[in-house]
Order: structure tokens, then C-alpha cells, then sequence
């Protein structure tokens, strides 16, 4: 069941395992100090976990073959790249024949009109 987007935050986990061991009553917060050194703790317990097998991010290198003269490319089942649409694209490079990758970088639409050739594919 999904909650609230405060509902799953370090915040509120921190919060709770100081009242469930009896260091805070209800409806006191913890201190700053105790928030930082709970932060730390709980950053503790998520990198031994890490190196127990659990996955908590996992990231991986699509590649999307370009076409001549094709401009814009839909992702996902049934698009002009059939793949499974990823939940984000997190940034992208540009592999050439020779191995040299060059980063794609976000630009504002302004930027995007002030370059000097926006026409050419």
C-alpha cells in the first residue's frame, strides 16, 4: 500500500526507531544532533546491506542504435526502439564508431533556439 510522499523518508524512519526505543515520547522530536546521528546510523545499516546482496539502485547502459535521418525515437514496447521503456533516462551519451563517447546534455528551449544550426540532423 502506498502512503503519503512524507510517509517514506529518513525523517520519519529516524523519528520512529527513537520512539520505539523509548528515547522520545509521543509528539516530542528528535534533536538535530540525534537526527544527524541517526542519519548516519541508518546510512550504516543500508551500506552493510549492500554488501549482503541487497540491490537498492540498479542502473543499467541501454544502447539505442541510431538511424540516418531520423530525428526522434520512441522508447518502449512498439516504438521505433522496442525495448522495455525505462523508468528514467538519467543522462545519455553519444558512443561513435571509434569508441569516443560524448555526453548529451539537457539545454533550455532557449538555448536550444541560439545555437546556429537547430535544422540540421
Amino acid at each position: 500500500m502506498a502512503g503519503p510522499a512524507t510517509y517514506y523518508t529518513a525523517q520519519r524512519i529516524i523519528r520512529m526507531a527513537y520512539k520505539d526505543a523509548g528515547l522520545i515520547q509521543d509528539g516530542d522530536e528528535p534533536s538535530g544532533e540525534q537526527y544527524a546521528d541517526g542519519l548516519m546510523r541508518l546510512n550504516d545499516i543500508a551500506n552493510l546491506w549492500q554488501t549482503q546482496g541487497l540491490k537498492l539502485w540498479l542502473n543499467q547502459d541501454l544502447g539505442v542504435p541510431l538511424v540516418a535521418g531520423q530525428g526522434n525515437y520512441t522508447i518502449g514496447p512498439g516504438g521505433s526502439v522496442d525495448m522495455a521503456k525505462p523508468l528514467r533516462v538519467i543522462e545519455a551519451y553519444y558512443l561513435d564508431n571509434t569508441g569516443i563517447r560524448r555526453p548529451l546534455v539537457v539545454l533550455s528551449w532557449d538555448d536550444y533556439f541560439r545555437l546556429s544550426q537547430v535544422n540540421q540532423i
